[in-house]
């Protein structure tokens, strides 16, 4: 049945010294009887036996089963541990954390079977252990502890049992007993008993083998006792053990319970480095723009405005066509209000807090008005045309407080901005007239003395606000609502409307303007040549502040179809690179007379503007105006054809339809250094640039506890493989497989896992919290949410807690799949 060909083991000392436990040893067994091998301490007994069944493995030699070589892989011995072999050993090696019952279960579990109450019961009483298999090993004697081990073998109703010294630990009469029932079992099968008893071997065994320094001495054969050697067991397959996930999980709890206090410090360590990263992972997903967004949601803000950053980069010519250039082309479906400076502006001081009336934003229809701000028109409106606007019932409420300190007041110069007329009578705002009334009424802008007034547009329609609850409820608002109800005061409630040519009236530029590179394609043509203009190009109106410098160049104010040219402008165009010396006034001259054409295309290559024959009247330095580039100075009729080209929107007003549009907008814009201007968007902005300091600091301290954590962790699973050094090996000897082991400590890991998972979870929730409370607290922003768990930032902790225990597991599991089980049974490092 089982044979050993030409086995040789040797042992390396710890003085790197070779012993030989086995030299060239040949044997082969048969399939039943009482098969005894004895010898001295040192002979090499222990060797053969661990050999035969599978425990140790060779230095050379073969062993085979049936014909069936057994030392070819690990997979191949585990398997025929679990399917052929039961164990009996000295140290009885039973799992001291579980029952009589689950000791013996195992087995059978392990084969593939499902353990039953009555076959243990069954194989307890054939050992003569009724009753017990409740107890726990340490409840048992010495005998009875042996006879579990039997018991434990007999289950699996094994081909094989080899038994180490069972008789060693016991008391001679106990002994017998056992050797007795082994004498029984060898009736079925082959039972290998290693023992120094030289005559309990003679009495009751059926061959007896003695080994001598690695080397069969002897080997006597019963005579009277003959072995049937057949193969009947030709038929039988090698079968993979099955360690079952409950008996997994009763393994894993022993262990986190070996040594607690190190896990419990192991796992706090763990969660501090977690909670550092998922800190710092919180942090760098910090995105101000969507916290903007969710409390504008949460304070009930369904408008967003977006205005240069006048500290981080100043408002200039180029970030606003940068901005339209962005909404024109990257937001084309977008359904926003422009906001464009106004010179419709009025203060006043409502009794809550200070308000500006000073913002006018671009509609089509009446029905702009409910689609992009959520607000209605009172009933009695009209359509909007060219030539009106439509006011809120805020901005009138404004205007009513500035009429009442008109009245308070005699000095002329203390008038109000802006009145309403009706005809030629001026409305009394004082009086008890209703909003309704000022449609189709005039409003009017008060010049001064030494001007007239000048009429601004007519009233088409009136738009209805909240203002009067904000206004009500203000004074038991919190610091954010007060925030807020400001915010809808000053950009909703008192925004004005209008179609775009009445805005670009109302804020054409008045003598000067820039006609931008990125927004226009500017083209020059001297005759017929065209030169492209490389710079953004400017263009001022000659009036009365300029033109008393004009006779210092010799030059007099152009006419309608004449322009003068600075420097810059005539070395483009005539490529030259002159001054104005006086050496060069011949040169320069040159080109004076000469006309040119300039036209303007947009972003569809279309032509906006067509200027044919600009006669060049003059060329000359900086007039009034410091900026370098190419410049034109011209006439009124000139400049107002380019007007609307300089029109450019000061900023947004978008209405978050899309809260997710709303937020990669605001993240776009800010790259031209355009920012949110809602409510509390400052204090965002500021903490975001806290928040990447603290953010290097918590990378550098999570990095830190994490290797620490790393370990300790994987001292405290190392530990428990040492500890559990003798259980491993007992599975292994029972025939579970690498795996089956490494699976104990992998569920171990995910345990660990799961619990620092849940912990840090639940600590970064509460820190969130704590965090979002002490800053609301200081930056006055209560009730407002500032930091929130990114959705990634669960499963980032949970990867984290998983990478840490597995990398903590690896070099213990590494350990596990080396180990002989002779060696982890006999708890050798």
């Amino acid at each position: 049945m089982i044979k050993l060909t030409s086995v040789t083991k040797v042992y390396k000392s710890k003085l790197d010294k070779s012993v030989i436990a086995l030299d060239d040893v040949s044997l082969e067994l048969p399939e039943k009887g009482l098969v005894f091998i004895v010898g001295k301490s040192g002979s090499g007994k222990s060797t053969m036996l661990n050999i035969i069944g599978g425990l140790d493995s060779t230095t050379q030699g073969a062993v085979e089963l049936l014909g069936v070589g057994l030392l070819s892989d690990k997979t191949t011995l585990d398997a025929y541990r679990n399917t052929y072999l039961g164990f009996v050993f000295q140290e009885f090696h039973l799992i001291e954390t579980l029952t009589v019952y689950e000791n013996i279960a195992l087995a059978l579990e392990m084969k593939g079977d499902i353990p039953r109450i009555e076959d243990v019961e069954q194989v307890l009483n054939k050992v003569d252990l009724d009753g017990l298999k409740n107890r726990y090993p340490d409840e048992l004697s010495g005998g009875q502890k042996q006879r579990v081990a039997i018991a434990r073998a007999l289950i699996k109703q094994p081909h094989i049992i080899l038994a180490d010294e069972p008789t060693g630990n016991l008391d001679s009469t106990t002994g017998e007993d056992i050797i007795a029932l082994l004498k029984n079992l060898s009736d079925e099968r082959l039972v290998v008993i290693v023992s120094h008893d030289e005559e309990a071997a003679a009495l009751y065994g059926d061959r007896r083998i003695e080994l001598k320094d690695g080397k069969i001495a002897s080997d006597t054969l019963d005579a009277e006792k003959p072995i049937n050697s057949a193969d009947c067991l030709s038929d039988k397959g090698l079968n993979a053990a099955k360690l079952s996930f409950k008996s997994i999980l009763k393994f894993v709890i022993s262990a986190l319970k070996y040594k607690s206090g190190k896990l419990i410090a192991s796992v706090i360590l763990s969660v501090l480095s977690i909670m550092m990263f998922g800190s710092a992972f919180i942090l760098s997903k910090y995105d101000s723009e969507w916290q903007i967004v969710r409390n504008m949601e949460k304070f009930g803000v369904e408008s967003v405005v977006i205005l240069p950053d006048y500290i981080r980069g100043g408002e200039n010519w180029n970030i606003r066509t940068n901005m339209y250039y962005y909404l024109l082309n990257k937001y084309p479906s977008v359904d926003n209000l422009l906001l464009y400076d106004s010179p419709i502006y009025q203060y006043a001081n409502n009794g809550k807090f200070e308000t500006y009336f000073d913002h006018i934003a671009q509609v089509e229809s009446e029905t702009d008005i409910e689609k992009k701000m959520g607000l209605k028109l009172l009933p009695a409106s009209l359509p909007l045309d060219n030539d009106s606007i439509y006011l809120t019932d805020a901005s009138i409420h404004l205007l009513r407080i500035v009429a009442e300190e008109v009245l308070q007041n005699d000095d002329p110069m203390s008038k109000e901005r802006y009145y309403f007329k009706n005809g030629d009578a001026i409305v009394d705002l004082t009086s008890d007239i209703e909003n309704t009334d000022l449609i189709g009424t005039e409003l009017w802008a008060y010049a001064g003395y030494n001007s007239e007034d000048s009429k601004m547009a007519r009233i088409a329609g009136v738009v209805e606000t909240d203002y009067r609850k904000v206004l009500g409820e203000y004074d038991s608002m919190s610091d954010s609502e007060k925030e807020v109800a400001e915010y809808l005061y000053g950009y909703i409630y008192m925004l004005t409307y209008a179609k775009k040519d009445k805005i670009i009236q109302l804020t054409k530029p008045a003598s000067y303007m820039a006609i931008e590179p990125e927004l226009y394609d500017t083209k020059f043509f001297v005759d017929t040549t065209a030169i492209k203009s490389e710079k953004i190009l400017e263009i001022m109106t000659v009036g009365d502040l300029l033109a008393h410098r004009l006779p210092e160049y010799g030059l007099v104010a152009p006419t309608d179809n004449e322009i003068i040219i600075n420097v810059d402008l005539y070395n483009l165009l005539f490529d030259e690179d002159i001054t104005l010396d006086e050496q060069e006034i011949s040169i320069k001259q040159q080109n004076v007379g000469k006309k040119i054409s300039l036209q303007i295309y947009d972003e569809s290559k279309a032509a906006v503007v067509n200027l044919q024959g600009l006669i060049i009247k003059g060329v000359t330095g900086k007039l009034g105006y410091d900026r370098d580039g190419p410049l034109i100075y011209c006439s009124q009729e000139t400049y107002d054809i380019l007007v609307p080209l300089a029109v450019l929107p000061n900023g947004i007003m978008l209405r978050m339809n899309d809260t997710t549009m709303t937020k990669n907008l605001l993240n776009d814009l800010r790259e031209i250094n355009y920012f949110s201007d809602a409510p509390i968007s400052s204090k965002f902005y500021e903490l975001e640039t806290g928040f990447k300091t603290f953010y290097k600091i918590f990378s550098v301290a999570s990095g830190i506890f994490l290797l620490f954590s790393i370990l300790l962790l994987m001292n405290f699973i190392n530990s428990g493989v040492n500890a559990k050094k003798k259980e491993i090996g007992i599975l292994r000897a029972l025939g579970a497989r690498i795996i089956d082991t490494e699976r104990i400590f992998l569920v171990e890991s995910a345990i660990i896992a799961s619990i620092i998972t849940v912990m840090s979870s639940i600590v970064l929730v509460i820190m969130t919290i704590v965090m979002n409370s002490v800053l609301g607290f200081k930056q006055e922003m209560n009730g407002t949410s500032i930091i929130s768990m990114h959705w990634l930032t669960i499963p980032v902790i949970i990867i984290m807690s998983y990478v840490i225990t597995a990398l903590s597991a690896m070099l213990p599991a590494y350990r596990i799949s080396k180990m002989k089980p002779v060696d982890a049974i006999k708890k050798v490092a």
